[in-house]
């Protein structure tokens, strides 16, 4: 309950900048434009013990991060694509790499401004899994991958009314949309470990959906990006909601040094009676593009 607290909060905050913000700038709008942009960081920590008294052992994580969006506006149609990839691990000792991230998201959305004040009626699919097999190293044996790619897989899709600002804020909300999580092979991988039936391949579900993104520069070389998605399901525990809340904060040191935290929420009750909490920080090299 504290952090949904602390989710509503935050997300109030980022509203209250992107209702200053509309005050500060009007840009003039171009009949047809198409714009290109995103980042991506390689991140590194790392420790290194020799002879150290207390006891230690050495250890080298990296994260790769990579979030690039093509977009095209013209009058009052907009078609949005974006792209997410992020990559992690780490090496401890005598150890071998093993997998702390990899999350590949892909969204693809197109608006028509219905009201020429930022009004859109969207419709919008979204796409998440990973590429690498990922194991269950909490039970010692990491010799048996409980995941893959499309195993799972997760996939949106809504019809809604969405509020956009500039390339800083939007918020959709959509009473009518599914969500799918599904599973190419059910005989390697287990579908109950994804909230999915032992007999099943596929969980639908239908219901309300919210996704609110904000992205921008707090203060002088400090920016935010982060995302909340919310998911209702009208049939199944409806006093349940779905939360997965992502969010990426860049300390930037020069253009090309640049310090990274990302930090994941997932609260799922067909997966987890509990919050799924991951946080990563690193300092490395980063690549912008605007």
């Amino acid at each position: 309950m504290k952090l949904l607290t602390t989710i509503m909060l935050t997300m109030a905050v980022i509203m209250a900048y992107g209702q200053q913000d509309t005050a500060k700038t009007v840009e003039q709008k171009k009949d047809t434009v198409w714009t290109f942009e995103g980042q991506s960081s390689l991140n590194f920590t790392q420790g290194f013990l020799e002879n150290w008294s207390q006891g230690g052992e050495n250890f080298l994580s990296t994260l790769l991060l990579n979030d690039y969006t093509i977009s095209y506006d013209k009058k009052r149609a907009s078609w949005e694509n974006s792209f997410n990839y992020k990559l992690g691990g780490t090496q401890q000792g005598d150890q071998d790499m093993r997998k702390t991230e990899d999350i590949f998201e892909f969204n693809s959305k197109f608006g028509y401004d219905i009201s020429n004040r930022n009004i859109f009626f969207s419709n919008i699919i979204n796409f998440k899994t990973q590429f690498l097999k990922g194991f269950d190293y909490g039970s010692g044996n990491d010799s048996i991958a409980i995941s893959r790619f499309l195993n799972p897989g997760h996939l949106v899709v809504a019809t809604g009314f969405e509020y956009k600002y500039d390339k800083i804020l939007s918020a959709m909300v959509s009473p009518l949309s599914g969500k799918a999580t599904f599973m190419t092979d059910t005989v390697k991988y287990n579908p109950e470990t994804f909230g999915i039936d032992s007999d099943k391949n596929l969980r639908a579900e239908m219901g309300a959906y919210i996704r609110i993104k904000f992205k921008k520069e707090l203060i002088k070389n400090v920016s935010i990006n982060t995302s909340l998605e919310l998911f209702n399901n009208y049939f199944d525990h409806p006093e349940n909601i779905d939360i997965d809340w992502q969010s990426t904060i860049t300390f930037k040191a020069n253009d090309f040094i640049k310090t990274v935290l990302f930090t994941h929420f997932v609260y799922d009750q067909n997966v987890s009676q509990y919050w799924q909490i991951k946080e990563t920080i690193g300092i490395g090299i980063a690549y912008s593009i605007k």
